[in-house]
């Protein structure tokens, strides 16, 4: 399993939950897979140390200061207040506490596409790749440094894999300031897909048909060995 790097800076994906729908089954998810564990979580962390606020009693995840600032920035940004708390998907957590962040060391945008568990879509910084797009009123990313990234946008990319075949990346935002294109392996795990790593490649498949595959380029960082169709001429795909 690829768990997220501890270095360099770092996202969390706060913001509305209603796109992020099941396309093989039609079914929209919006379930907290860690909801079960959260009263588990809580009394287990009462000696740990808040990496935000630096106060003892709770991790980052729970941290009632993180919350209000990012709902209150989020806020600033749209000029209006969430409709329902139910809008801010805050933070999520690793069963040992640590939140569910990105790396991203490099400071230019990279044209590579990152395999990625810790984030809550997929995600990308430029325009001109989306095939589809789609105007987002809210969402923001919470970036390591606590600086938050406007959602502008949500829509589609196409991608041409290892084999030749041009698949299409559904419910993709547009997150302008971000140095990295992330595809998130929870979501394709939700849509019916699996993914197995053996000797540095990290394949994806559906049933018996490998799909997709990454090539380890650090001990924690997958690169998907394809790269995007940038073209106004309509191109067959199918979506993952």
């Amino acid at each position: 399993m690829v768990k997220p790097d501890s270095r360099g800076e770092g996202l969390i994906v706060c913001g509305r939950q209603d796109r992020n729908v099941d396309d093989d089954r039609g079914r929209t998810r919006e379930q907290n897979p860690h909801s079960k564990s959260k009263g588990r979580s809580k009394s287990s962390n009462k000696g740990k140390t808040c990496n935000f606020c630096k106060k003892k009693g709770h991790i980052k995840s729970e941290c009632y200061k993180l919350q209000n600032k990012i709902k209150r920035e989020a806020m600033n940004q749209n000029g209006k207040q969430p409709k329902k708390s139910s809008e801010v998907d805050v933070v999520e957590d690793y069963s040992d506490g640590e939140l569910l962040v990105t790396s991203i060391n490099n400071s230019k945008v990279s044209e590579e596409w990152i395999l990625e568990l810790g984030c809550t879509f997929h995600m990308g910084p430029k325009r001109d790749w989306f095939t589809t797009y789609e105007t987002m009123s809210e969402g923001v990313v919470l970036m390591r440094n606590n600086d938050l990234c406007k959602i502008t946008d949500v829509g589609t990319i196409k991608v041409k894999m290892f084999d030749g075949f041009i698949k299409t990346l559904s419910d993709m935002r547009h997150v302008p300031k971000l140095k990295r294109n992330l595809i998130l392996l929870s979501t394709l795990d939700s849509n019916g897909y699996k993914y197995t790593v053996e000797i540095g490649v990290l394949k994806i498949s559906k049933g018996s048909l490998v799909v997709m595959k990454g090539q380890r380029k650090t001990t924690k960082l997958y690169v998907l060995q394809g790269f995007t169709i940038i073209s106004d001429t309509a191109v067959a795909s199918s979506s993952l």
